[in-house]
């Protein structure tokens, strides 16, 4: 399933406003009121507030911050977990860089 962006929601509401009538004149009753069920929904999500996406750093600081006191305090026990999640950090700042087009190169200059 892919998610339009406001501007394509809008965009797409546009439209069909625009052409609901000419569609109202040439369709059964059923397909009009599914297209203007489908305005008004498009309405209702364009009229809630749009939600802040957080950045991968803004999603995982607070667990790395734990993971690095846990590594301070018993290095032995927690390694492997802090492993897996600086991994996962960096998977996910990876997929952030890809889906702007920005080449990903982490702080150690290794990818």
């Amino acid at each position: 399933m892919s998610v339009l962006t406001r501007e394509e929601a809008q965009q797409v509401l546009n439209i069909m406003e625009s052409t609901h009538f000419a569609v109202a004149d040439n369709v059964k009753h059923s397909v009009v009121m599914e297209h203007v069920a489908a305005i008004e929904l498009l309405r209702a999500r364009l009229a809630e507030p749009e939600k802040e996406q957080l950045s991968a750093a803004d999603n995982y600081a607070h667990r790395l911050a734990l993971m690095l006191e846990c590594m301070l305090l018993s290095p032995d026990k927690t390694w492997n977990a802090a492993n897996n999640l600086v991994g996962e950090y960096h998977e996910a700042v990876r997929k952030e860089h890809e889906a702007a087009g920005e080449p990903y190169v982490s702080g150690f200059g290794k990818d």
